[in-house]
């Protein structure tokens, strides 16, 4: 009669562990690691690195951590398919640098993406002043003895 119960459980614990799917996660992820190094040779004081990431209506925005050189962070629980990536670099409140790319997230896999950051154009304005006043600049006073 004990080995009855037994008998019933086995089968349900069976069941129970025959109900986890064996089938790939759904979701997956986009890790990100860049390196400043670059910015910061030009002197350049890099204060945030943020990263978007859409797909169709979709759309998601990281701050990345920055330590020391590297700034880094991962994209998780994404649906499967095609990402638009956009990176902007920042020195205080301005941008110093983008880029932009594409990553595909595929069940089981890790797909590289190489992004390539380019640093924005910026203006330069240059003030150019006479030394002496013009009225100044056109009197001429001759000292000294003339040969001719």
């Amino acid at each position: 009669m004990k080995r009855l119960p037994l008998l019933l459980l086995i089968p349900l614990l069976l069941l129970f562990a025959c109900e986890r799917s064996t089938k790939p996660e759904a979701y997956g992820e986009i890790p990100l690691r860049i390196n400043l190094e670059p910015a910061l040779a030009q002197g350049l004081n890099v204060t945030l690195v943020r990263v978007t990431i859409t797909k169709g209506g979709f759309s998601r925005q990281m701050d990345l951590p920055i330590v020391g050189s590297m700034a880094a962070g991962t994209f998780t629980d994404l649906e499967m398919g095609t990402y638009a990536i956009d990176v902007n670099v920042y020195s205080g409140d301005v941008l110093i640098a983008t880029g932009s790319g594409t990553g595909i997230v595929k069940p089981g896999e890790t797909t590289t993406v190489h992004i390539t950051l380019h640093f924005v154009s910026g203006g330069l304005e240059v003030t150019i002043s006479w030394g002496l006043p013009y009225e100044e600049s056109r009197r001429v006073l001759l000292v000294g003895n003339s040969h001719t």
